[in-house]
């Protein structure tokens, strides 16, 4: 079962083995200090013991010096002290001897403690006879006291020595026995002591080894990642298996790397919907400006807002020529038909109006939630309406409009509409004053095309009566006369047409040979007809005839398209003729105004001052009588010639 271990885990087990590796050496050390110990101690008690049996032995031999020395003597008042005291001393050795410890072994202390009871009798005994021995010496029975001495005291003393030897014997076999196990003792302990260590620093090693590997492995594995993640690879990824800080890290740098991998989403998702928006908004503005009527643009923004964007409805408040209403130019719908022909409008001080504080303010005004606004107004045609924008169209600093969106959503829009909003109402303003500006340019321009037409129809029509009006009538040798009232019929209705067309004198017409008449037809003969227009104006026609002799010939488009060419030169070309001759007479007329301007300038009198101006005027007119007046009564006036 594989064991999931935290690191702060994985580092207390290690120092727990550690730990337990040098709990169980410092062990080994103290039991064998202990044992040592023991063994120093049964040693030196071993040896107290050997010295007490020795001191006890060399109480005795004492005792039996003195006791030859009386023996050997003869003078019991010169020993009796000093054996008494050497007696006393073999006494008190025998009890320290008793007391001492007698081993460490049950089994050595038994037998210790049974040589210790035979020597206390054996010691008693030799008390006792030492006294008998004084006793008899005193008496003066020294053969007694030989005989004491050298039979019951010798055989004593020899079974006491026997007793110390073999209480020696025990303690010293005891001594030796515990040498030896202290040396096995050292031995154990130093094959345990290297089998700790060995097992120390193996342990350590794999310990070591284990917990680096098992923390750089999943570190490499996660910096791999982080490095991935910084590569923008937001791929999944698999979390680490392990329960320890590095897997909860790996799981927190999963979560991380997922929110990331959707924020990046939704960022790229963001950018590309913000990129579209401008590309729709570009897009969006290139139509605008190609529009040029303003009620087809206001129609076309609106319509456009509502449905390249997704919004629930869309208008334009423009103002009204006071400055001080905002009335609907446009809207989308039924609803924006329903309040563009009521003439639905908001004043520009209307407090509850998002549309009239957008107009005050300048400023984009965005309402997530209008039902909890105070100064939203509803609009009964417009119900689902949850959320608002109203943008101002500033047009070269000054509010000329609002741009007025709305959404079934709460919280329908956003910074990105603001923005969009904002360059979409740009767009419309520069597109409102160039149609503004266009409308005033066709207006202008249809005023000076409708003075200018007045002006070449007067010319036209004064030109009737003057040389500037003519007629040619060509015709090939040999070809009949054409019948005037014919001709004056066709041309009637060759000026009602715009185009040309083919005709018969006495048939039906076409505009088109596909649509002619059949030349086999009896008793017709057709004829193409050309109006002469100079821009909308009708100042001649053209005609081309066939006789009823002549071969008929099928008229082609080319027939037609010549014919029209001819008839735009010839309008053209009359045009910058009777344009020349205004000219011509006009720059005439200023000449001869500036000769006769000169004339008089040099006039030194008012007399030739009149005369000359009356001759000029009479000559440049061509009439017979001139008369000059200048605060002068008429009957002093002479006739000049």
């Amino acid at each position: 079962m594989k064991l999931h271990l935290s690191i702060g885990q994985r580092l207390a087990l290690g120092f727990f083995v550690m730990g337990a590796l040098v709990f169980v050496a410092s062990s080994i050390g103290v039991w064998y200090s202990m044992v040592t110990g023991r063994a120093i101690d049964a040693t030196q008690q071993g040896i107290k013991q050997v010295e007490g049996a020795v001191n006890l032995q060399l109480r005795w031999s004492e005792v039996a010096a003195v006791v030859d020395n009386m023996l050997l003597t003869r003078q019991t008042s010169l020993v009796e002290q000093q054996l008494e005291n050497t007696v006393n001393e073999f006494n008190e050795q025998l009890i320290a001897v008793q007391n001492q410890p007698l081993g460490q072994s049950p089994e050595v202390v038994a037998q210790n403690q049974k040589i210790v009871g035979d020597l206390q009798l054996l010691g008693a005994e030799l008390t006792n006879i030492v006294a008998e021995l004084k006793a008899v010496a005193q008496e003066g029975r020294w053969a007694r006291a030989q005989t004491l001495r050298h039979t019951e005291l010798a055989s004593i003393q020899r079974r006491f020595d026997e007793a110390i030897e073999q209480l020696s014997a025990n303690i010293q076999a005891e001594v030796d026995g515990l040498a030896i196990e202290s040396g096995r003792t050292q031995n154990i302990f130093r094959i345990y002591w290297s089998i700790t260590v060995i097992v120390a620093l193996v342990s350590g090693i794999v310990s070591g080894v284990l917990t680096i590997r098992s923390i750089s492995r999943p570190v490499n594995d996660l910096i791999e990642q982080v490095e991935r993640v910084t590569r923008r690879d937001f791929s999944p990824v698999t979390p680490l298996s392990q329960r320890d800080e590095i897997g909860d890290l790996s799981r927190a740098f999963v979560l991380m790397t997922d929110w990331l991998r959707e924020s990046y989403q939704t960022l790229e998702q963001r950018v590309a919907d913000r990129t579209e928006r401008l590309e729709t908004v570009a897009e969006v503005s290139e139509r605008f400006s190609a529009i040029l009527n303003l009620k087809e643009l206001l129609g076309e923004v609106v319509n456009q807002s509502k449905d390249r964007f997704g919004y629930y409805y869309a208008h334009i408040y423009l103002f009204d020529d006071t400055g001080e209403k905002l009335v609907v130019a446009e809207g989308t719908g039924e609803a924006g038909e329903a309040m563009k022909k009521a003439g639905h409008s908001i004043p520009l001080s209307a407090p509850q109006s998002l549309v009239a504080r957008a107009a005050r303010t300048g400023q984009a005004v965005r309402v997530d939630n209008v039902r909890e606004a105070p100064d939203w107004l509803p609009n009964p045609l417009l119900p689902d309406t949850h959320s608002e924008m109203a943008v101002a169209i500033i047009l070269e600093g000054q509010a000329v409009g609002v741009l007025d969106v709305q959404s079934e959503k709460i919280a329908g829009f956003d910074e990105g509409d603001v923005g969009l909003l904002r360059s979409l109402a740009n767009s419309v303003a520069v597109a409102i004053r160039n149609a503004r500006l266009f409308e005033e340019v066709e207006s202008a321009l249809s005023e000076a095309r409708a003075a200018q037409q007045r002006y070449q129809e007067q010319a036209w029509a004064k030109g009737e009566d003057s040389e500037q009006y003519g007629a040619c009538d060509y015709q090939q040798s040999g070809a009949p006369l054409l019948d005037q009232k014919i001709v004056t019929q066709l041309e009637q209705k060759a000026m009602a047409q715009d185009r040309p067309l083919i005709t018969t004198v006495n048939g039906p017409q076409a505009s088109s040979p596909a649509e002619g008449v059949e030349r086999e037809t009896d008793g017709m003969q057709s004829a193409l007809l050309a109006p002469i227009k100079l821009q909308d104006q009708t100042i001649g026609a053209i005609q081309l005839h066939q006789t009823e002799t002549a071969q008929q010939r099928q008229w082609s488009e080319r027939d037609l398209a010549l014919l029209e060419a001819v008839a735009e030169q010839v309008a053209q070309t009359a045009e910058n003729l009777r344009l020349f001759d205004e000219t011509r007479e006009r720059a005439g007329r200023e000449q001869a105004i500036r000769e006769i301007t000169d004339k008089l300038r040099a006039a030194p009198n008012l007399d030739i001052l009149l005369e000359t101006a009356a001759r000029e005027l009479s000559q440049r007119l061509d009439v017979p009588h001139t008369v000059l007046e200048m605060g002068i009564e008429t009957q002093n006036l002479k006739p000049k010639t």
